[in-house]
């Protein structure tokens, strides 16, 4: 169901493909690129399907507790209130501070969730200080330079799945960075399927979204098909 408000946000119930639903509020905006992503959102209830369940069943191998955290810089809040509706401790990064004051905040009273078990960071800096006595099970970001924001947890192990929405340019670098880390990278499709060149794959590929995932991760890998 949708529900239109009187200040022209939309409330739309995500129930369908997943394992534990929510409600999310989506502004009406004349933006197109914006636009387009909402109204699919608000046709099929769904965003991102392949992204969406890649990460539900991420968020479900984990026992969400107070060690853990997600940290989601994706430019829609939809994986934010995805995550602390199935337990977790989230901080979500957007530089628009009238974002949280008209969206998320009510997206969290509408989910019966406590606005303290979401972290709103309008800095992407500011990151670090707040995560670092956190294990991360997944790091959403649209560009992979903001991976690096957290290269103190990355370091140690402690940043477990990094999924990156691609939205903005590659940077191999970053990607040949993140394998010296140990990260080995998948297309998120309906299966995963391992990249074993991930230059060829940046080049050919310009918009499926990549998972980069360390040893540490309890994300079984044993049915994921490679990618050549």
């Amino acid at each position: 169901m949708t529900q239109r408000s009187p200040q022209l946000k939309d409330v739309i119930h995500i129930q369908k493909n997943l394992d534990k639903d929510f409600q999310i509020v989506l502004e009406n905006t004349a933006d197109k690129s914006r636009k387009n992503i909402y109204d699919v959102i608000r046709k099929t209830r769904m965003y991102r399907y392949n992204d969406t369940k890649q990460i539900e069943k991420i968020l479900s191998i984990y026992n969400a507790n107070e060690n853990l955290c997600i940290i989601d810089y994706n430019e829609y809040s939809f994986y934010s209130i995805m995550s602390v509706v199935n337990g977790y401790k989230t901080f979500y990064i957007n530089k628009s501070k009238k974002y949280y004051k008209d969206y998320i905040y009510h997206s969290l009273i509408l989910n019966n969730i406590l606005p303290k078990q979401l972290t709103y960071l309008t800095s992407r800096f500011a990151i670090n200080k707040n995560v670092k006595n956190y294990t991360v099970p997944l790091l959403i970001v649209n560009d992979i330079m903001d991976a690096l924001n957290s290269k103190r947890l990355m370091n140690i192990g402690k940043i477990h799945n990094i999924i990156v929405i691609r939205t903005y340019e590659d940077n191999l670098e970053i990607y040949q960075e993140l394998h010296l880390l140990d990260y080995t990278f998948y297309k998120i499709g309906v299966h995963l399927n391992k990249i074993t060149n991930i230059k060829n794959f940046l080049e050919e590929d310009q918009e499926t979204s990549i998972l980069c995932r360390h040893p540490h991760s309890k994300l079984i890998t044993q049915c994921i098909l490679t990618f050549d």
